[in-house]
């Protein structure tokens, strides 16, 4: 993976919280930033224009494994599809798969999730955007604090990056 470079605008700053990367010549988006919104009593959720700009107008949202929702633009979904496929597991293909669903940006940034994928990521009405790497994961608040609080009392043992 070489990085390509942060696009920045006229002023030099880097407008977006992402960055594309090319691998095996083609753009990859690596997503980041957490956003803290609101879900409306329609299950409909406000997708930050700096995280949508990476995911496309469509994209596609599943289950994560973690009582969280993951977001993937349509061309990473199809990447990970030929994963899954390829991988010949018929049980893991009917979990991942059952509860896949295609969402639409309306004018206002907001999409609109389903009933099960709510109640599975137990989302109410505080929930947490964040970009992580190639996936956007949608969380109940709640649950990602206690998720990261965790996350953190293990940090020595990640493996080591030199930035």
């Amino acid at each position: 993976m070489v990085a390509q470079g942060r696009k920045r605008d006229e002023k030099g700053v880097n407008p977006t919280p992402f960055s594309e990367f090319e691998t095996k010549g083609e753009k990859d988006v690596a997503f980041g930033g957490v956003h803290y919104h609101s879900l409306d009593a329609k299950k409909r959720l406000f997708i930050p224009s700096k995280l949508r700009d990476g995911l496309g107008d469509t994209f596609v949202i599943c289950k994560g494994p973690e009582d969280v929702l993951f977001a993937y633009s349509n061309e990473k979904w199809d990447e990970l599809c030929e994963e899954i496929i390829a991988s010949d597991n018929l049980d893991m293909q009917r979990v991942i798969f059952e509860d896949v669903v295609n969402v639409e940006v309306d004018k206002q940034g907001r999409i609109t999730l389903k009933q099960e994928l709510c109640q599975y990521a137990h989302l109410t009405k505080e929930v947490v955007v964040a970009g992580v790497g190639k996936r956007v994961e949608i969380w109940d608040k709640a649950t990602r604090e206690e998720h990261m609080a965790r996350a953190r009392e293990q940090k020595d043992t990640y493996p080591k990056i030199h930035f």
